[in-house]
């Protein structure tokens, strides 16, 4: 009889770290429940603050939402203050 639970991550995906420019995302697994969840934390370098976070079902999830906030931050960087 096969398990229907999906496989686990290999180990290098895990707890990984995603850098674009100024800033970083960790993406966590929690595996403690029936189901993983993975958990995403953008921070900026140097800051122990959160600017942004998120939970997913699947790491490609949370990789992508990861990924898009860090797009999104470099995009604001680049656009520079707005002039009145």
């Amino acid at each position: 009889m096969s398990s229907a639970s999906p496989e686990p991550d290999p180990p290098e995906r895990s707890n990984t770290r995603i850098t674009v420019g100024e800033h970083f995302a960790d993406l966590l697994i929690n595996r403690q429940g029936p189901r993983a969840i993975y958990y995403w934390i953008v921070q900026r370098l140097g800051s122990a603050d959160v600017v942004a976070w998120g939970q997913e079902e699947t790491f490609d999830k949370a990789e992508e939402s990861a990924r898009h906030h860090l797009g999104q931050l470099e995009q604001f960087k680049r656009r520079g203050p707005i002039s009145a």
